[in-house]
This record gives structure tokens, C-alpha cells and sequence, in this order.
């Protein structure tokens, strides 16, 4: 053999092995990457569930502060009715007061 056909030789041994070797880093790096998508994949599956779960939370916060906010005004509405009623009636009150007091006088007055 001449050194020409080993070197020819083991040219065709190295090229045999690359050729043998990059499909295989080629499909190592291709399914990486079909790792690193499908990880993609669920993450962001992940996080549309979370946003849903989020938006349907923020919802029902939405409602209840409405219905807090309605039932804040109902108890404002009945708290100046009912301040309003005492108003009155301490307004009624005092008036009778003064009533008796006046037939108190002529009592009095009358009894003398």
C-alpha cells in the first residue's frame, strides 16, 4: 500500500465517521429542539389556563365588589331614611314637650 491509499484510506474512515456522527448530533440537536418546543408548548398551555383561572377570579371579584357596591348604597339610602325619621321624630318629640309644658303652665295657673 502506498502512502497515498492510506491516507486515501483513512480519509474514507474519517468521512465514514462524520457522516456516521452528524446525523446522529443532527437528530440529538433535533430533538432538543422538539424537547425545548414541546416545554414551550406546555408552559404556555400553563399559562392560558392560568389566565383563564385569573380572568374568571377577576370576574367574580368584579361582581362581588358590585354587589357590595349596591349593598353599600342600600345601607346609605336607609341610614339618611332613618336619620331623616329621627330628625322627626325628635322634632315631634320636642314639640309635645313643649305642649305639656305649656299645659303644665295652666295648670298651674289654674290651680292658683
Amino acid at each position: 500500500m502506498t502512502r497515498s491509499s492510506i491516507f486515501d484510506l483513512r480519509s474514507s474512515i474519517f468521512d465514514l465517521r462524520s457522516s456516521i456522527c452528524m446525523p446522529v448530533t443532527g437528530l440529538e440537536k433535533f430533538a432538543s429542539l422538539q424537547d425545548k418546543i414541546r416545554l414551550a408548548l406546555e408552559v404556555c398551555k400553563t399559562l392560558r389556563q392560568d389566565k383563564e383561572r385569573f380572568e374568571a377570579e377577576l370576574a367574580d371579584a368584579r361582581d362581588l365588589l358590585a354587589e357590595a357596591n349596591m349593598e353599600n348604597e342600600r345601607l346609605r339610602s336607609q341610614t339618611e331614611r332613618l336619620m331623616v325619621e329621627r330628625d322627626s321624630m325628635r322634632a315631634n318629640i320636642e314639640a309635645m314637650l313643649h305642649e305639656i309644658a305649656k299645659l303644665e303652665m295652666e295648670a298651674e295657673s289654674l290651680s292658683r
